[in-house]
């Protein structure tokens, strides 16, 4: 969601985070503050995949345990 505009040039702070772990996915969001200003809002879902050695094709695997434990200690 675009609030306010924003250029490339500018000295915007960009803070990310984890809000919810899925089996194969996490959500991350994203603020870009212009100032004490939010300019963008962001949510996105990203999914770990790997190559199926079988078919080729791309299959969802597990985030591991380690990577969701590292980030929870961090929050």
């Amino acid at each position: 969601k675009f609030m306010i505009p924003s250029r490339y040039v500018e000295d915007n702070v960009i803070e990310s985070t984890i809000s919810e772990f899925g089996r194969s996915s996490f959500v991350v969001n994203h603020r870009v503050l212009k100032g004490e200003a939010v300019a963008i809002e962001v949510r996105e879902t990203r999914v770990l995949v790997r190559k199926d050695p079988d078919t080729g094709k791309m299959k969802s695997c597990p985030v591991p345990e380690e990577i969701i434990k590292a980030f929870k200690e961090k929050a």
